[in-house]
């Protein structure tokens, strides 16, 4: 488990560089080529990516449609990794500030399965009910801007 750990430490870290930066080929080296990546949960988040470039491509989708719409993205950990086989769950949050002062907050579940050091499947779930209330955040935010 340490080595997954390390690894998904490592690309949490890069992932909020990607994000800070713009620059989604920063997290090459935390997937395989064939990795994929899965949301469960209605939209906008839901849906099956399939292929490092893929996955790239949906991340700086859904954080350019949805994230960067905010005042602020706060990234929050929420408990320490449990290992399950070759899987490691967490859990996570972020808080977004909308333009008007109020704030939303999104959580859910992650699944990253490890294959020869890298992520080869990253699963997420949040909730119908959260996927709804960013939704309605993200109306207000656009709204108020």
């Amino acid at each position: 488990m340490e080595s997954q750990l390390k690894v998904l430490i490592a690309y949490l870290n890069a992932f909020e560089e990607a994000y800070d930066h713009d620059d989604w080929n920063l997290l090459d080296a935390y997937f395989t080529e064939d990795a994929t990546y899965e949301v469960r949960s209605a939209a906008p988040f839901g849906g099956k990516w399939t292929s490092l470039s893929a996955v790239k491509a949906q991340f700086k989708s859904i954080v350019d449609a949805f994230d960067r719409r905010f005042v602020r993205r706060i990234p929050e950990s929420d408990g320490r990794p449990k290992q399950k086989g070759n899987a490691l769950h967490f859990r996570w949050k972020a808080r977004y500030l909308l333009a008007d002062g109020s704030e939303f907050v999104l959580s859910g579940n992650s699944i990253a399965y490890f294959r020869d050091g890298k992520i080869f499947e990253l699963v997420d779930e949040i909730s119908d009910e959260l996927a709804i209330a960013a939704q309605v955040a993200l109306q207000r935010q656009q709204a108020g801007e």
